[in-house]
């Protein structure tokens, strides 16, 4: 099933096309990078990563090699954050963002002795940030552990999911069971693979 197809399904399920669009695309990170962002500058410092990135963070043999390409070319793309939201006992002093995409690019900074980075800052959900971290790490990291997609997988079905389940609220589990099957096919179409790989990689963990 294409996208127009999700989107076509999801729009039957809430009633409105126009909203499926701007979630599908939100839902992965799709929009990044367009005319709407604003591009700031952002003490490292200021910035942690995300508590449930399942992501290992790079080598140090890779993470110089990144830090060398970022010498000499620039940072090509800015990382994206959100607003830190969890307690503040549970924060460090001056952390203000969480890193949703970027988290090896602002350690290669550091190692380079900079002090701020180019940031894209979204205002968005505990979902919607998982979504954005995942995406993120399934499309542009070049190999990955299998615990690492099966993570991945899971948590993209899981946020989905309880995108549905809220819009669900009061019906039966029947159409529960329906919301999880479809947001493994939204995942299996995002990552271009099959519903059955999704499936597997998802429940080994």
């Amino acid at each position: 099933m294409g996208k127009n197809g999700l989107t076509a399904a999801l729009a039957n399920r809430i009633g409105t096309t126009e909203s499926i669009d701007a979630a599908y695309d939100a839902m992965f990170g799709l929009a990044q990078g367009n005319e709407t962002d604003k591009i700031v500058e952002l003490d490292l410092d200021s910035l942690c990563p995300h508590p449930k990135d399942p992501f290992k963070p790079y080598s140090d043999e890779k993470l110089e090699e990144l830090a060398e390409s970022i010498h000499d070319f620039g940072l090509i793309e800015p990382i994206v954050v959100r607003s830190v939201v969890r307690p503040d006992d549970d924060i460090a002093d001056g952390v203000k963002y969480e890193i949703l995409s970027g988290k090896n690019r602002a350690n290669a900074e550091r190692l380079s002795g900079r002090k701020k980075i180019k940031s894209i800052i979204r205002d968005v959900d505990d979902d919607t940030a998982l979504l954005i971290i995942t995406d993120a790490n399934l499309k542009h990291r070049e190999t990955l552990l299998p615990s690492e997609k099966g993570w991945a997988y899971r948590l993209q079905m899981e946020a989905i999911t309880k995108q549905g389940e809220r819009r669900d609220l009061g019906e039966n589990s029947t159409s529960v069971q329906n919301e999880q099957e479809l947001s493994r096919t939204v995942v299996a179409e995002n990552n271009n693979v099959k519903d059955s790989e999704i499936h597997r990689s998802a429940s080994i963990l």
